[in-house]
């Protein structure tokens, strides 16, 4: 499984409630919802993610199975489907508290 985050910074994790109200469908909705200025470099990297998680899996490229998560209980759970793990005791996992300074990249 390939994760792909940008080299310029770590991304910022949303809580799983947070994410769950976020509009992430519509570019205008999103900008508004986290107060981002349309023509800035922070809307172009949205604009840009939108259209990456809302494209198909590139099969040219070995990508069978997308996924584009907004929050860190997603991403488990999207990993769990991909590693067909999802029915009960099919993964097994371990983690520790997360820093302070979020995760590393």
């Amino acid at each position: 499984m390939t994760l792909s985050f940008p080299a310029e910074a770590a991304p910022a994790i949303l809580p799983h409630d947070v994410a769950e109200k976020a509009p992430f469908a519509m570019l205008d909705d999103i900008l508004a919802a986290f107060h981002i200025p349309a023509g800035s470099a922070a809307a172009a990297q949205v604009s840009d993610t939108l259209s990456r998680c809302q494209a198909p899996p590139n099969v040219v490229a070995g990508e069978v199975i997308k996924s584009c998560t907004t929050s860190l209980k997603a991403t488990v759970q999207s990993a769990i489907r991909m590693l067909g793990a999802d029915h009960a005791g099919g993964v097994w996992a371990a983690a520790s508290e997360l820093p302070r300074a979020g995760l590393p990249r």
